[in-house]
């Protein structure tokens, strides 16, 4: 044991040293990709649900997918709209675009609007109506920004935005407008009673 004692010590130290120094390596691995945001939890939509989104089934709201101010050289600008629907704490959406087939494959990728996250949602598959994909996130992130580009890594997003536009959360779902109407009516109905 006398032999052995001298050494107890220092593995004790060195086996603590190491421990530390890959601790150390996994956290500064950890930091780098949340640089980038990751975070925004894509959920693929069943074959009925994206039927119904892409066919215009159910109240959905629409916005405009505009090109950006400064578009890069020789870059074809495109035209396309999010269609999206708002339930059940999260939103189902539909990118569809006209886009020149030289570029592909397109990539929509979503961010919230403080920009703090930018995830990949899909990939736009060419149709009959142009290039068409479909995703579900949760409510929880509106607004999010939508982003059409030709890039394949985060890293060159911004340098090759086609379309981007926002949606909003400001979409009242069937429930809140029933809840609205009902207070507009009871207000009404209290007003016309005390002028009586």
């Amino acid at each position: 044991m006398q032999k052995i004692s001298p050494y107890i010590f220092p593995l004790i130290i060195t086996a603590i040293v190491f421990f530390l120094v890959y601790r150390w390596f996994e956290s500064r691995g950890e930091v780098e990709t949340l640089e980038y945001g990751e975070g925004i939890e894509i959920e693929n939509l069943s074959e009925s649900e994206a039927a119904d989104i892409l066919g215009g089934v159910g109240d959905l709201a629409s916005t405009p997918l505009e090109a950006p101010e400064d578009p890069e050289p020789g870059q074809t600008p495109g035209t396309g709209s999010i269609r999206y629907e708002i339930s059940e704490d999260r939103v189902r959406f539909s990118v569809s675009a006209g886009l020149s087939a030289e570029d592909e494959p397109y990539r929509v990728w979503i961010r919230t609007v403080d920009q703090a996250n930018l995830t990949e949602a899909f990939v736009l598959t060419e149709g009959k109506a142009g290039y068409m994909g479909t995703a579900a996130v949760s409510a929880d992130l509106l607004p999010l920004e939508v982003i059409v580009s030709a890039a394949t890594s985060e890293a060159d997003v911004f340098d090759q935005v086609i379309l981007k536009g926002i949606i909003e959360a400001a979409q009242l779902t069937e429930e809140d407008a029933e809840t609205e109407e009902a207070a507009e009516t009871e207000e009404n109905a209290e007003v016309e009673g005390g002028q009586e």
